[in-house]
């Protein structure tokens, strides 16, 4: 008689009195645990009902909850992405369509130096206007040090150094 090992598939011969003890024992020990694995396997299934009764409640609240919370900014947030790829998808095509013109020969070189030029010259001119305006503006007033507001106070010879009149 042999015996056929699962891994391998390969047939190993077996020795016949060692057979019939190992089958000896193995029913002696399927009639010893039997009601312990019957036992085991009734509140394997009364425990998984309940944990199912227990379950179904609390992930219906929590789809609903998905439902009602995640999946709007889920929703909202891939909109939003995708607005923002498109002038990406846009503008991709746009350098590509230029890129292959440049490789035929067929694209003009845009020169932004004028552009550059003008705004120098045009900060220039502003720039020199302004110190015109500055230079051509009116002196002010003097301040006031010579004569009082009635033409009576002190003049700027009776003044001291430091700016203040000594008394009379």
């Amino acid at each position: 008689m042999s015996v056929t090992l699962r891994r391998g598939r390969r047939k190993v011969p077996a020795q016949a009195p060692h057979l019939a003890d190992f089958k000896k024992n193995a029913r002696k020990t399927a009639e010893r645990l039997g009601p312990y694995a019957e036992s085991a396997r009734d509140t394997a299934a009364e425990r998984l009902v309940e944990a199912r009764k227990w379950a179904a409640p609390r992930l219906e609240d929590a789809a609903q909850a998905v439902q009602e919370t995640v999946a709007p900014r889920v929703s909202s947030a891939l909109a939003a992405t995708a607005q923002r790829v498109e002038p990406v998808q846009k503008e991709a095509k746009k350098r590509g369509r230029a890129v292959a013109k440049a490789l035929k020969g067929q694209q003009r070189k845009r020169r932004r130096w004028p552009i550059a030029l003008l705004f120098f010259v045009l900060g220039g001119v502003i720039g020199a206007a302004v110190a015109t305006a500055r230079s051509s503006a009116t002196p002010l007033p003097p301040s006031g040090l010579d004569e009082s507001v009635d033409g009576n106070g002190p003049t700027d010879s009776e003044a001291s150094v430091n700016g203040r009149f000594a008394a009379s």
